[in-house]
């Protein structure tokens, strides 16, 4: 009873243009779809053969792809490098590196940092 005094009585307040909307899409989504499952009822055997056709054309993927998604050599291990506010690189091998000056041939020369 109490419910009664709280809950408003939706058929007599006036919905706004986003909620007539909204609701004049879910009912063309809502009549789409009891279309296409009526007319998926009255063709069984045609649904079937998009079922089997779709299995038959998933193994013959399956046998043309690659057999691994990762590579062989992949060891589980990340490699990072973090610089902090002096422009030091941190190494997961430990130790403090000055910053990294470009070297000949595209090689980076770092400096260890002594005293750290």
């Amino acid at each position: 009873m109490l419910c009664a005094r709280v809950l408003k009585n939706e058929q007599q307040s006036a919905h706004g243009l986003v909620y007539r909307w909204n609701e004049a899409a879910f009912t063309w989504m809502q009549d789409v779809y009891d279309r296409s499952l009526q007319w998926s009822l009255a063709h069984r055997p045609a649904i079937l053969g998009l079922f089997a056709a779709s299995v038959l054309a998933s193994i013959g993927l399956f046998s043309v792809m690659q057999q691994d998604f990762l590579p062989s050599d992949d060891t589980g291990q990340a490699q990072w490098q973090r610089a902090d506010p002096d422009r030091h690189l941190l190494r997961p091998g430990g130790g403090l590196y000055a910053a990294c000056d470009e070297g000949g041939g595209g090689r980076s020369q770092c400096r260890r940092c002594a005293g750290r």
